[in-house]
């Protein structure tokens, strides 16, 4: 049996914001018609964090380079900054079939 997803963790640019798997639902199939999207604006429904939140733990590469991992299966970490709507597109895909898994379609 596959986990709820719980909350969605959003990076960009250093800045982190928490939404619920719905106000992530909805963000994606804006962004897959071809629209835009501004994580501050109050239509997305997301709250911006201080600072990665808790779930999310990070770790250098030999480079230097930072990664972040999700330390919880009840949560999705995304980087969707450079996502074309076909990204989006595929986000969508992935979003319904986790939602089948879990109602045990």
């Amino acid at each position: 049996m596959s986990t709820k997803i719980r909350r969605v963790y959003v990076e960009q640019f250093g800045g982190w914001w928490s939404l619920s798997p719905g106000a992530w639902e909805t963000l994606v199939r804006r962004c897959a018609s071809g629209l835009g999207y501004d994580l501050d604006h109050p239509d997305a429904n997301a709250r911006r964090l201080a600072r990665p939140p808790a779930a999310v733990k990070s770790y250098r590469d030999a480079d230097g380079s930072r990664n972040w991992y999700l330390v919880t299966n009840e949560a999705l970490l995304r980087r969707p900054l450079d996502w074309s709507a076909e990204d989006f597109k595929d986000e969508l895909r992935s979003l319904g079939e986790a939602s089948a898994a879990t109602e045990g379609r």
